[in-house]
């Protein structure tokens, strides 16, 4: 399904991929697929709706311009993938898919460089278990520098879940990345890191690839217990 003028959709159900163009409203729904968002003129407005991305190798949702309200996102290798001019909040990110077999990496939320986000007061797992072929999660959360800088972003009162991947949040610095030296404005607040198995929300620790510079704030971070948790 290719949307290719302005669209609103209520209280549908949606089967297979729908490729998004042109401005879409969609509320109180069923998707059984995923979006891609990755056009100019393309919007997406989802709301009170479930999407599964079953077997998907794509996101669930994806890629840019892009506004989420109290949506529960299953399935797919990642829950929700954005670029630029995203607004993900009140959502529940989970069980996401990896095929028997393969390297995939698996993530709740992640951005491989844009600018203009907002990731606020969701619940984000990642809960994939590792496999013998390097298959797992990476984390609840990410934002790394691959294909463009990464500014203006804002993860704020969101509970990241532990999870059996590296981190439960990569917070965007990552010099060894072609956009990854010089992450500007990431503002990481009130979030709640939960401990889980391991005590410290993910198998190496809660957060990693923090720059205290160029305007990001860190700050009101917290374990589900109530101690603070620290940048790195």
């Amino acid at each position: 399904m290719t949307i290719t003028s302005a669209t609103t959709i209520d209280a549908k159900t949606i089967s297979g991929t729908v490729v998004v163009k042109a401005p879409l409203t969609i509320t109180r729904s069923k998707i059984i697929g995923n979006f891609d968002v990755d056009y100019t003129g393309g919007t997406l407005n989802l709301s009170d709706s479930e999407v599964n991305g079953g077997t998907n190798q794509a996101p669930a949702v994806g890629y840019g311009d892009i506004t989420m309200r109290r949506v529960e996102v299953t399935g797919s290798r990642v829950s929700v993938l954005c670029g630029n001019n995203c607004d993900i909040r009140d959502s529940w990110l989970h069980a996401q898919y990896m095929a028997p077999g393969t390297a995939w990496h698996v993530n709740g939320y992640v951005s491989n460089g844009g600018l203009n986000v907002v990731v606020q007061h969701n619940t984000i797992a990642c809960d994939v278990q590792d496999n013998n072929n390097g298959g797992g999660c990476t984390g609840p959360a990410a934002s790394f520098g691959d294909f463009q800088p990464l500014a203006n972003i804002t993860y704020d009162s969101n509970l990241f879940v532990a999870s059996p991947g590296g981190y439960c949040l990569a917070a965007g610095f990552n010099p060894s990345k072609p956009y990854g030296s010089n992450p500007t404005n990431i503002r990481i607040t009130g979030n709640v890191f939960q401990r889980g198995p391991s005590r410290k929300c993910a198998s190496f620790g809660p957060v990693t690839s923090f720059l205290a510079a160029n305007g990001n704030v860190w700050t009101g971070n917290t374990w589900d217990d109530g101690g603070a948790v620290p940048a790195a």
